[in-house]
């Protein structure tokens, strides 16, 4: 059985959020990166922050193609679309969306540890809970 990399359910997610987009000096025009390998300075090394390591020969996520099995532990966003999709995000609208007669009714709380495994550590059916729910950007709607 193939099990897909999580680069690829990751890369078409950050397509639906508008990546690789032509302004982008990585873009091919078909909403991928030209870079396979994100290019670095010799001397300064793309840091890896979840395992804590400088990270050698660094893979774009939005690169078209990727041999399999691939190491999803050196895929990573290339600067320009880390920085887009960053400014995209702070641009959305904040604060609580209220839908009249609609109220959350499943509460979890867990963790997920860097092999993607969750742990569900609290879990409860909560009437009438009072919560925010994430806003959706206008263009979406």
């Amino acid at each position: 059985m193939l099990e897909w990399p999580h680069f690829v359910v990751g890369q078409e997610i950050i397509h639906c959020m508008g990546q690789v987009r032509n302004e982008s000096p990585n873009s091919t025009g078909a909403s991928h990166s030209v870079n396979q390998v994100i290019p670095t300075y010799s001397d300064f090394l793309l840091v890896n922050m979840l395992w804590q390591i400088d990270q050698t020969d660094p893979l774009s996520q939005m690169y078209g193609f990727f041999k399999i099995p691939h190491d999803n532990d050196k895929v990573f966003l290339e600067g320009w679309e880390w920085n887009d999709l960053r400014n995209n995000f702070r641009s959305w609208p904040s604060g609580p969306i209220r839908i009249a007669g609609a109220e959350p009714l499943f509460h979890v709380v867990g963790t997920m540890d860097p092999s993607d495994a969750v742990e569900a550590q609290y879990a409860q059916r909560v009437d009438g809970l009072p919560l925010d729910l994430t806003a959706i950007p206008t263009a979406w709607r």
